[in-house]
């Protein structure tokens, strides 16, 4: 009984988040701001205010047709972020931005305090093409929502599981890793 108890409990607990998710992609996924060029700002106080929202939710991110990609990721949801990623206590996101150049891609690392403060940007040349990433080509490939079956996060080396949906009418793609 007591079994059957504690599975219930955890089968009404996945489907709350299950829920949860849901709405959270469907009001992304229907935000006209997120799809339109130079809306950094807006797209960044946006992710941040999921994020705090959402205590699951290691990251937020857009990803588009050219291979760029826009994420903020929650450092204080991880210790291991932050010790992967070389943040100080007072860092409190990490945005990674992807951009095409020549070739190949540039990323970007920025660190930021609570207020959205810069305390440091650092780039490298990386091969990462997110509209190579099965979570995009699935998301470009269906009309809700798409969740991976869980992987092992590149950056981390942690499990996690990856939702993502395309923006109506564009090429471009939300996603959220938890």
């Amino acid at each position: 009984e007591l079994y059957a108890a504690a599975s219930a409990g955890i089968a009404t607990e996945l489907d709350n988040i299950s829920n949860i998710n849901s709405n959270v992609m469907e009001l992304l996924a229907a935000n006209p701001d997120l799809g339109q060029a130079g809306t950094r700002q807006v797209q960044l106080r946006i992710f941040t205010s999921v994020l705090q929202r959402n205590p699951l939710y290691y990251g937020i991110y857009l990803a588009n047709a050219d291979g760029s990609f826009f994420e903020v990721i929650n450092l204080d949801n991880s210790h291991h972020a932050r010790e992967v990623f070389r943040a100080i206590p007072t860092d409190r996101w990490l945005v990674t931005e992807v951009t095409p150049e020549g070739s190949g891609y540039q990323r970007s690392f920025e660190y930021l305090d609570r207020d959205l403060n810069t305390r440091l940007t650092r780039n490298e040349p990386t091969d990462f093409d997110a509209a190579s990433r099965p979570w995009y080509q699935a998301a470009m490939a269906s009309d809700g929502t798409v969740a991976t079956d869980p992987y092992l996060f590149a950056h981390l080396g942690v499990p996690g599981q990856t939702l993502s949906r395309r923006l109506a009418g564009t090429e471009s793609v939300i996603g959220i890793d938890m």
